[in-house]
């Protein structure tokens, strides 16, 4: 979801991390999180202590009153917003089991990060 008239607001919203840690706690497992996108170190040290990891990716749009990343309304280009490339190779580079979410209002060029290191596969 953008910003703009074609917004809404959620009568009752479950972050994936709620969601994610209510199953931990159902299933007796450990969670845990970084909040900091641009913490890498912090990202890739938890990383590495986990068994499944998950990277969060996102880019928003909408209409031209607000700039977000360099972007007026509509995005202009394909990247994930908030460094999210280095995310993403942070996280896989330190943990052999990772699932990227990406929460856009479009297409977000993936190929940096599917061709950095060998870490993925096509």
């Amino acid at each position: 979801m953008g910003w703009g008239s074609g917004s809404s607001q959620f009568s009752h919203l479950i972050s994936p991390l709620e969601a994610l840690q209510a199953r931990a706690r159902q299933d007796r497992t450990v969670i845990q999180w970084v909040l900091n996108d641009f913490n890498l170190k912090l990202i890739g040290n938890t990383a590495k202590q986990a068994t499944v990891c998950f990277a969060f990716l996102k880019a928003d749009s909408g209409e031209g009153y607000i700039s977000v990343d360099g972007n007026q309304g509509d995005r202009k280009n394909l990247t994930a917003w908030g460094s999210g490339d280095d995310l993403v190779t942070t996280v896989a580079g330190n943990c052999s089991n990772t699932i990227v979410v990406i929460h856009s209002v479009g297409q977000i060029n993936m190929e940096k990060v599917i061709f950095s290191k060998g870490k993925f596969n096509k």
